[in-house]
């Protein structure tokens, strides 16, 4: 069996876990025996304003910025 997952990572921290132990650990999890986990690219490249739209690319800190600062005035205004 095999998958093709296509994720971002869109927070301006750093992530605690490497994709692979996460997807390990959650496949491992529901019953699955996991073979090799391969992942292409780094949490701060650079991506496009919203998630899987094409458009131009921008820098990891500019669009992560931008969507912090909109969650965290939402959070606010609960």
């Amino acid at each position: 069996m095999k998958a093709t997952v296509n994720f971002e990572w869109r927070d301006i921290d750093e992530p605690t876990f490497t994709p692979e132990e996460i997807i390990r650990k959650a496949l491992y999890d529901a019953g699955y025996s996991v073979g090799h986990i391969f992942v292409q690219g780094v949490f701060d490249e650079d991506k496009t304003k919203f998630f899987g739209v094409d458009g131009d690319r921008l820098p990891h800190e500019e669009v992560v910025w931008k969507q912090q600062e909109r969650m965290t005035k939402w959070y606010h205004m609960k």
